[in-house]
């Protein structure tokens, strides 16, 4: 049987926007090395926050980064954070 919180808890979110409503209708257009990346992370990463939190901290930090190298340090710092606690939702 399904728990009712389910939808609410399916990934690390840091905006903390209803991610699981809205979305339903999200399709990125992440590359599939990155899919595979995410795919093996330890956590169930948000690939909204990836792009629209992460990503573009990293590459103001780090402006000659490619997006491939962008996104994957990206998803370094929102595993790290996912240690330390700091993802709105567990």
């Amino acid at each position: 049987m399904k728990r009712a919180d389910d939808d609410v808890n399916q990934t690390k979110c840091w905006i903390s926007t209803e991610g699981h409503i809205w979305m339903e209708g999200f399709y990125d257009e992440l590359p599939a090395a990155i899919r595979r990346r995410l795919q093996f992370s330890m956590f169930n990463l948000c690939p909204a926050c990836l792009v629209t939190k992460f990503m573009p901290q990293v590459q103001r930090q780090h402006p000659g980064y490619s997006e491939a190298k962008a996104l994957l340090c990206a998803i370094e710092v929102m595993e790290a954070e996912v240690r330390c606690g700091r993802s709105l939702k567990r």
